[in-house]
């Protein structure tokens, strides 16, 4: 197989303790840190607007959302759980699989705190969330 990443070389320190635990710490300079992971969004959705931050395979080809999108949806589903009054003390299940849909219904929390349970019953995720998605309100388009 042909290596086509760029990842930084490994740059390791380990200590290895008389309990028989072992410490791994990374070397590398620790890059710009922000208070929150909203942050990060913000800034791609500025910097780079268009690049794909979640993809799926749909059909032929491929679902995709860029920062931009992302961060539009994030956005609006935090305000509709808002309008019905959604907070800390109302926990949300999501049940799906993993997907785009799925991590636009996460990634809500960086705007609204409230519980999230993820559960997904495989091989019943896809068809017991197209029954669920009949029933509630759904983040794709159209």
């Amino acid at each position: 197989m042909k290596r086509t990443s760029n990842f930084k070389p490994h740059d390791v320190s380990s200590e290895q303790r008389s309990d028989g635990t072992l410490l791994l710490r990374s070397n590398a300079e620790m890059g710009d840190v922000v208070d929150t992971s909203a942050d990060w969004l913000h800034r791609w959705s500025e910097e780079a607007p268009e690049r794909i931050f979640l993809a799926e395979r749909s059909g032929a080809g491929w679902r995709e959302e860029t920062y931009q999108s992302t961060l539009q949806k994030v956005r609006a589903i935090a305000a509709s759980l808002l309008a019905r009054g959604m907070g800390p003390d109302t926990p949300i299940l999501i049940m799906s699989g993993n997907g785009v849909d799925h991590g636009l219904a996460c990634l809500h929390w960086l705007y609204v705190i409230v519980v999230i349970r993820s559960q997904c019953l495989a091989p019943m995720c896809n068809p017991l969330t197209n029954l669920l998605q009949e029933y509630s309100f759904s983040f794709k388009d159209g």
